[in-house]
């Protein structure tokens, strides 16, 4: 239950530190990372294979180019972040936004649980996040297309 002060309950400052220090850890080893030119493939520097969807299909995964993204994104390489993969761009700014406001939160003592009313029906949501990972996915099939010929 909820302070009524506003301070944070014991399972918002577990799940506050949680996103802070797993947002720093992403962001840190995407800085860490040197995006492959391709536009995809960055996550083998970190020991992941080459992606199965790619070799078996001839087509990149809906999620090709994410590492790739968050490498050009924490190295300040806007554009190059959206060329690799525009969803990646966008996950990157919400990890971001989210590792701030947990710090945030974290700092100022407050609980973070009345955001939850501003959160749109969830069926909304898995439309609209439906629709994005498509559109990416379309954009990714098109640029790996442009660029083999």
């Amino acid at each position: 239950m909820n302070d009524p002060r506003g301070h944070p309950s014991r399972i918002e400052v577990t799940v506050l530190v949680a996103l802070a220090l797993g947002g720093l850890a992403l962001l840190t080893t995407a800085y860490r990372l040197d995006p492959d030119p391709r536009g995809f493939g960055t996550h083998t520097q970190l020991d992941q294979a080459p992606c199965g969807y790619l070799l078996r299909n001839g087509i990149p995964c809906p999620t090709c180019g994410m590492t790739t993204s968050f490498a050009h994104f924490a190295n300040l390489d806007v554009a190059g972040a959206f060329r690799a993969q525009p969803l990646g761009a966008l996950l990157f700014v919400a990890v971001v936004v989210v590792t701030i406001g947990a710090i945030a939160h974290l700092v100022a003592w407050r609980s973070f649980s009345h955001y939850w009313t501003y959160v749109p029906n969830r069926w909304v949501c898995i439309a609209v996040l439906t629709a994005l990972v498509l559109a990416a996915w379309w954009w990714k099939i098109r640029a790996y297309e442009a660029a083999v010929g």
